[in-house]
């Protein structure tokens, strides 16, 4: 939704020499935590499929996800004031990266 199109953007939004940094201090470990949501989606559908149509307890996957993702959030969580304030300068300093981002989260267009 946003990596690959900015990579792939002809002509490009980001200059080359500066767009892998950005993505990496925006988007800092997000296929880490991708990861982890994904396997947490494959046990709540096991659970639908095994429960189903009375789900008594989806505390095991919830606690098991609690403790797996803990690492890939702890190095997150501390990133995102940094992302942030990268989005909103390339915002302001790059027309193109905001009408980019406008086209994906009109909220943001004020």
């Amino acid at each position: 939704m946003y990596i690959e199109p900015l990579r792939n953007a002809d002509p490009p939004i980001i200059k080359h020499d500066r767009l892998e940094t950005f993505i990496q201090e925006v988007f800092h470990n997000y296929a880490d935590i991708a990861i982890y949501h994904a396997r947490l989606l494959e046990q709540f559908q096991e659970i639908q499929r095994e429960q189903h149509p009375s789900i008594n307890t989806i505390t095991a996957s919830m606690m098991d996800a609690a403790l797996n993702f803990r690492d890939a959030y702890m190095e997150y969580i501390p990133n995102y004031p940094i992302a942030a304030y990268r989005i909103d300068d390339e915002m302001i300093r790059n027309p193109a990266f905001k009408a980019f981002v406008n086209v994906r989260v009109p909220q943001c267009s004020s």
